[in-house]
């Protein structure tokens, strides 16, 4: 049975104050989750730490491979209200790093939690230009039609640069041309 996921001022128990008193809350909190949920954001809090390492040492094509690599494919229908749970699950992990994570960590990784859990899974990169503020670019996931844990009209927003199936698309098309040279230049 899924608990609710207590916001910080339902967490019970005295807090003292400062730094001491955000981190006994935080701990409160993910100590309120359900196991399968608290594991579930440990899990989540690797896969974020992981990624924005790759991120900082190697390129975004490598580390989408890596972390794409293994994923089932979906094998249920897409579920709105599990896909949101996941995401707000991950979002705790995310609240909780040094330094704050941005979109794209938290897009690759909600792409492969709700994959690992058997739901559709897309990402999407866009970007928006304001003018006054210049261009600013975003990462977000869909899972079926829906976009998980990101404001609804966020693709309206953002023209979209790349998705995630283009993109492994004309990876693979990529790869299948030099494969095809390497054969031809063999022969």
């Amino acid at each position: 049975m899924q608990r609710a996921i207590p916001s910080d001022d339902e967490v019970d128990g005295a807090v003292g104050a400062g730094a001491l008193g955000s981190l006994r809350r935080k701990l409160r909190r993910v100590a309120a989750l359900s196991a399968g949920d608290g594991l579930f954001v440990l899990r989540a809090a690797a896969w974020l730490a992981a990624v924005r390492v790759g991120l900082h040492l190697l390129s975004f094509q490598r580390v989408d491979a890596l972390v794409s690599r293994g994923l089932p494919a979906a094998t249920r229908a897409p579920d709105p209200p599990r896909a949101a749970q996941l995401a707000e699950l991950l979002d705790i992990a995310a609240r909780h790093a040094l330094p704050p994570v941005t979109c794209l960590p938290r897009a690759l990784v909600l792409r492969r939690l709700l994959r690992c859990a058997g739901l559709p899974a897309e990402l999407h990169i866009g970007a928006l230009w304001t003018g006054r503020d210049g261009l600013h670019a975003h990462a977000w996931v869909t899972s079926g039609a829906a976009v998980v844990g990101d404001a609804p009209d966020i693709a309206e927003r953002f023209a979209e640069l790349v998705s995630g199936a283009d993109y492994l698309a004309a990876l693979a098309e990529a790869s299948r041309g030099r494969s095809e040279e390497g054969n031809h230049q063999s022969a």
